[in-house]
């Protein structure tokens, strides 16, 4: 999951999601109308070869609440039922279902079937015809091997070098424990947008944002702060999550003007982090943005 979110955004997995589900909504659609019969209904099967406990994490189950809410309010009793595979350790599995179930209402939990015995493959089989299951779960389909890749994204460990942060266009700095690291957007145009992207390598850090004064007259930081010209428009807060997926936010500047961002290490005593940024600012025209 850490690998995933690193290469990808909230957002993204989202939208895959939605996409998906438009795609078996018109697969069942065609089906229907080649028929001659009502739509039929999705059957999934998630395989948990791999997963483990550690994966089940705040940003996780997220992203799942925000997908099953997505799906099952656009796509309504469209699911027919989902079969769970390779399940692990399946004690430590029932504790952490225990947790996830809260997501799902009875009605979506209802359609739930872990297969935890050893002849899985074989109760597959007897709701769906072999040449339509993959070989390697119990089937006699192979487009063109057992994992049917030409047909199926094959999962597994994403490689680092798919990460976002190694674009070219971020930004790396190391922050001493106890120290800051601050970048001055220029806002030329009020209702311009500053977006932002960051990680850390290791461990989290705290982040937050202000505005200084105008540019041309803002005084230095600590100066502005005393004439009452700093003024907060994001409360600075730790980003447990930084160090397991790319953060990104945006905000509205309200007048024009020097904004800083800062992302701060000062609450730690030993450790330095590791920051890999980048920002860009919007004119609030069909003017391109002034990346940095």
């Amino acid at each position: 999951m850490v690998g995933l979110m690193k290469a990808t955004s909230k957002e993204e997995l989202i939208k895959f999601s939605v996409y998906s589900a438009e795609l078996t909504e018109r697969a069942l659609k065609e089906e229907a109308r080649l028929t001659g019969k009502p739509p039929g209904k999705a059957l999934l099967i998630q395989n948990l070869d791999g997963v483990s406990g550690r994966q089940i994490r705040s940003e996780a189950m997220a992203i799942l609440k925000q997908v099953v809410g997505v799906v099952t309010e656009n796509y309504p009793e469209r699911l027919g039922i989902v079969y769970f595979v390779n399940l692990p350790a399946p004690r430590l599995f029932a504790v952490g279902w225990s947790i996830v179930k809260l997501i799902f209402d009875e009605n979506l939990r209802s359609k739930f079937n872990f297969l935890t015995s050893a002849d899985w493959k074989e109760k597959l089989l007897e709701h769906i015809e072999p040449e339509h299951l993959p070989a390697y779960l119990g089937g006699t389909l192979r487009v063109p091997d057992d994992d049917c890749s030409d047909i199926l994204g094959v999962g597994g460990v994403v490689p680092e070098n798919l990460y976002r942060t190694n674009d070219d266009s971020f930004s790396s700095i190391t922050i001493p424990a106890g120290k800051s690291h601050k970048i001055q957007a220029t806002v030329n145009s009020p209702g311009s947008i500053i977006s932002w992207e960051f990680s850390t390598k290791e461990h989290d850090i705290k982040f937050g944002a202000f505005f200084l004064g105008r540019e041309g007259a803002a005084a230095a930081e600590g100066e502005a702060a005393k004439q009452g010209q700093k003024v907060d428009v994001l409360e600075a807060s730790r980003i447990p999550d930084s160090y397991r997926e790319v953060i990104s936010g945006e905000l509205i500047a309200e007048q024009a003007g020097v904004y800083v961002l800062e992302w701060d290490n000062g609450y730690s005593y030993l450790r330095s982090k590791t920051l890999l940024y980048k920002y860009e600012v919007s004119e609030p025209t069909s003017q391109e943005p002034r990346r940095t």
